[in-house]
């Protein structure tokens, strides 16, 4: 009786391997791992409406962030394709003075896209650079 019952244990540990096996293969073979251009920007949509837009990092952690982070003056009107100019602020001039980085929860991230090389975000956020570096050699 003890060999049946160490055969029933063997075929039971058997089958358990196998069950794990096929499922770690399905998984493997459907997850598609997806990770944010890093020479482009990232717009993240949150779930309660607010927009950013910046490098976005470490997105399968439980807090991914941004750096280098603009905010839509109007987020409503950022949506709408057929604007030509879009008002962006850059994150850091506020009363706290946050710093660089700016962490959400993944649970409240709706989406996030990569921002096109041409397109009217990625211009406006390159005049606003080109635009503090000139300020900022005039200070010197």
């Amino acid at each position: 009786m003890e060999t049946a019952l160490r055969k029933l244990i063997k075929l039971f540990v058997f089958v358990l391997i196998i069950v794990a096996i096929v499922m770690l293969w399905k998984n493997i073979r459907y997850t598609e791992v997806v990770s944010p251009e890093k020479d482009l920007y990232q717009t993240v949509f949150l779930k309660d409406g607010q927009i950013f837009v910046g490098k976005l990092n470490e997105i399968y952690t439980s807090f991914p962030y941004l750096t280098d982070v603009y905010y839509p003056q109007n987020p409503r009107l950022f949506v709408i394709p057929s604007l030509r100019t879009v008002s962006l602020i850059k994150r850091g001039n506020e009363l706290h003075a946050p710093t660089d980085k700016l962490y959400m929860t993944r649970e409240n991230i709706s989406y996030w896209e990569n921002v096109g090389e041409g397109s009217v975000v990625a211009k406006t956020i390159k005049t606003q650079k080109e635009l503090a570096a000139k300020k900022a050699a005039v200070k010197k």
